[in-house]
């Protein structure tokens, strides 16, 4: 298990429960046993998170890195999904672009 050592305000962990909570609408996992995995990891990913300096197991982290991911690529136009979701999505638009580059991700 690892923490997250960075130091996320309250914009950023409200943005990336919102992002973990948009993994189980993409439906992209290939067997329903990875769904459920992701499901379960970003259900305790985002219980841990308001907590802060939990550790975290690295499905969590798997998750998380993943849901950041997701959005920017949905706000990009690089994942397509319902207008209602893109336009949730395009509201957490600045802390996602922050949080990209936080964990490193193009």
């Amino acid at each position: 298990m690892d923490f997250i050592n960075c130091n996320l305000s309250s914009a950023d962990i409200d943005t990336i429960i919102f992002a973990l909570s948009v993994i189980p609408k993409l439906h992209l996992e290939y067997t329903p046993e990875q769904a459920l995995l992701n499901q379960a990891s970003c259900t305790s990913a985002a219980k841990k998170l308001p907590l802060r300096n939990i550790p975290f197991s690295d499905d969590e982290l798997r998750v998380i890195s993943s849901a950041v991911q997701a959005v920017d690529m949905i706000n990009r136009g690089l994942l397509a999904v319902e207008p209602s979701l893109k336009k949730e999505c395009s509201s957490y638009l600045f802390t996602i672009n922050h949080l990209c580059s936080l964990f490193d991700i193009e």
